[in-house]
């Protein structure tokens, strides 16, 4: 599959013009027999055609299965600025962001490879909070740093799907990818997870 277009309106398209860096598409047979794009795990990644449409607060949803540890499905990177979604070494599910002096992380310290799973990552203010869900965990954790640049903004480069700044690429299933310009209520957050939890019957 060469292009993903953004169904929001806000124009946030991904591309792969290589064809051999190009995830396949499958119309059935993903979680819930949904449709489903497939990482190779080895160079498989689309890019965005404009800058993350973020500033400095954020939520990110993804479904997704991802098979291996240090891999990621959703990477940004400027400089040394970050925010990265994916598997750490041991396989938990990770969230990292940076503002390129200070990094915030959370993590499940729980092996999710290989699960058919809800995560979401909240940025808000100088903190962030990981929620994870699959059909035998229900995982939430936090970190926060004093130092953290709050007014740092996340819209001044591309972001990756699949993997991290190109690197780290993810092998497994993507369904799907949400992306909000704001840190959600938590009762936001319950919504749109119930909505992708209706969808796909991950718990």
């Amino acid at each position: 599959m060469s292009a993903w277009a953004d169904q929001s309106g806000n124009s946030s398209n991904v591309a792969q013009a290589t064809a051999a860096n190009q995830p396949l598409r499958y119309g059935y047979d993903g979680i819930n027999d949904k449709a489903y794009l497939d990482f190779d795990g080895t160079n498989d990644t689309f890019v965005s055609g404009s800058n993350l449409p973020v500033t400095t607060d954020f939520t990110i949803f993804e479904v997704s299965r991802i098979d291996k540890a240090s891999d990621n499905v959703f990477g940004w990177y400027n400089s040394s600025a970050a925010i990265s979604i994916g598997t750490n070494a041991s396989g938990h599910i990770t969230a990292t962001v940076s503002d390129g002096t200070n990094t915030i992380t959370a993590n499940t310290a729980v092996d999710n490879k290989a699960s058919n799973h809800i995560s979401v990552l909240k940025k808000h203010n100088k903190r962030i909070d990981l929620e994870y869900y699959d059909s035998a965990n229900s995982i939430t954790a936090t970190d926060n740093d004093s130092g953290f640049n709050h007014s740092f903004e996340f819209n001044t480069a591309t972001f990756n799907i699949g993997s991290y700044n190109s690197t780290n690429n993810m092998d497994g299933q993507l369904n799907e990818l949400i992306i909000f310009n704001r840190a959600l209520s938590d009762t936001e957050i319950a919504e749109v997870r119930g909505y992708l939890n209706l969808k796909y019957k991950i718990y």
